[in-house]
């Protein structure tokens, strides 16, 4: 491990619970003076650190001394990556100093607890985030230092190859280096073996598809609905870029038609055990096969050539974070393999962080994305989990510290209504309205209360109606939220 991935996290892991090795002030100035010229990577772990801290602090993950100790060490830190930014460009010097007051302001609000000084911290924390996400304010370049940091590492505890021989065993590193780009996997095996490939994760979920070896032309992860499939893909050579995919199913059970410009079919036959094989018909003539595995409602597949050496890996991660499961199978082998890992280490929000699409849109049309949505909820209510907001996303659409906690146990108890199964609509309401975001169009509850929804938070509703119809089952509480989606029905009631 390089003295970066240590500072990286040795600060962050504060923030899962995790015990931090206690560091002198001069043994921090060692450590963070050792990066030298990689100053970005640790602007970019103080940063998260910070954060990390902020969202502890207002979920009452630690104590008040804890907190201000840690907050305390962190603007040291920040100061003293500020010294090593010199000569760099003016955009990171002033990524720097925003850090530097970020953490201060951070510090000043756990001492005194005023709710002026925690307005004046989110304030800085938006500027700081913008900075820091490549935005107007920093080069590409630095951008792309920041995505480097977003990581995850687990140790394989236990494997089993397919036919029930004995896996290896070893560790599984999990980086993203851009949101737009497939994440790199790699392993390293306990007896000295290695191995690489890349990985699509779905869109707000701990579900990622995983290829290694070779002959590998893409790789693919989709969640199956019914009649409908959404998901995201890749391809391995030229542009890599991560793109979504929208499919409905033909006259065949096992057939699907591709939604889009694209066009064509995909054809899934699913054997028991997780087993798949796929195969693509494209408009023009082209047909490519594969292998998938599956498992519940979602299946990973790759394409690749026959007889080649290579495996596909389907890997869910636990819901508190700490635990992952995969199911996988190799190119002409037959049977199943499956391990259990445990996160070692996991950036902040890596799993909400980027790297998918949410839904496939046309020309960004923000109505159409909500058609989509309600699209996957149509047949199966309980798909809504995957777009449960995460702390940060009710932060970010709260007009106040308060106002986030009410949102936030508001959220807690009406996930634990949403029925787990049963459709959203009723027989024949096959046709689908958005409505939104003036505030007319939605609820009175919105207008009532919208003072604690922070400015520009933009609000849709969905009803589900019969043709020629206007009433029928309605949903509203979509939010848009950086690119992603968040759902929570009738959001107004968490400030009643």
């Amino acid at each position: 491990m390089n003295i970066v991935t240590y500072l990286i996290m040795g600060l962050v892991l504060t923030s899962f619970g995790l015990p931090m090795m206690a560091q002198s002030e001069t043994r921090k100035s060692e450590i963070i003076g050792a990066v030298g010229e990689q100053a970005d990577d640790a602007l970019f772990s103080v940063h998260q650190a910070v954060n990390a801290l902020a969202d502890g602090w207002v979920n009452k993950t630690f104590e008040e001394k804890q907190a201000l100790e840690l907050a305390t060490s962190y603007r040291g830190s920040a100061e003293l990556v500020d010294g090593l930014v010199k000569g760099k460009s003016e955009d990171v010097k002033r990524t720097s100093g925003l850090l530097v007051k970020q953490a201060t302001a951070l510090e000043a609000w756990i001492k005194i607890g005023d709710e002026a000084l925690a307005e004046t911290y989110r304030k800085l924390k938006e500027q700081a985030d913008a900075a820091m996400a490549g935005g107007a304010e920093m080069g590409p370049e630095m951008g792309a230092t920041v995505a480097q940091g977003e990581t995850i590492e687990l140790k394989i505890v236990k494997s089993v190859a397919p036919g029930g021989k004995e896996g290896d065993l070893g560790t599984m590193t999990v980086t993203r280096k851009s949101k737009e780009l497939p994440l790199e996997v790699k392993w390293a095996y306990a007896d000295g073996g290695s191995d690489q490939g890349l990985c699509v994760p779905f869109p707000n979920s701990g579900e990622m598809a995983v290829f290694y070896g070779e002959g590998v032309k893409s790789v693919h992860i989709f969640k199956i609905d019914g009649k409908n499939i959404t998901g995201c893909w890749a391809s391995v050579e030229g542009n890599p870029k991560i793109r979504s995919i929208r499919l409905t199913q033909a006259d065949n059970v096992n057939d699907y038609d591709i939604v889009g410009v694209e066009g064509g079919k995909f054809s899934v036959m699913a054997f028991k055990g997780g087993m798949a094989s796929v195969t693509w018909k494209f408009k023009g003539g082209l047909e490519v096969s594969g292998i998938g595995v599956w498992k519940g409602d979602y299946l990973a597949a790759i394409d690749v050539e026959p007889k080649a050496k290579a495996g596909v890996l389907l890997y869910s991660m636990a819901p508190d974070g700490k635990t992952a499961t995969c199911r996988w199978i190799m190119n002409d082998v037959s049977g199943v393999g499956e391990e259990t890992l445990e996160v070692t280490a996991m950036s902040p929000n890596f799993l909400t962080g980027g790297g998918s699409p949410t839904v496939t849109a046309t020309a960004g049309n923000v109505r159409d994305e909500v058609r989509q949505i309600a699209e996957q909820l149509r047949e199966n209510l309980g798909n809504a989990v995957q777009y449960r907001p995460s702390t940060s996303q009710i932060n970010a659409i709260s007009a106040t510290l308060n106002d986030a906690e009410l949102l936030r146990a508001y959220v807690e108890e009406v996930y634990t209504q949403i029925p787990s199964t049963g459709p959203a609509a009723k027989p024949g309401q096959n046709e689908i309205l958005v409505e939104g975001p003036d505030l007319k169009d939605l609820p009175g509850g919105y207008t009532q209360k919208i003072k604690h929804f922070r400015p520009g938070t933009d609000i849709y509703r969905f009803k589900y109606v019969a043709p020629g119809q206007d009433i029928g089952m309605s949903y509203d509480g979509l939010i848009k939220v950086k690119d992603q989606w968040i759902f929570i029905p009738k959001a107004w009631r968490a400030f009643k």
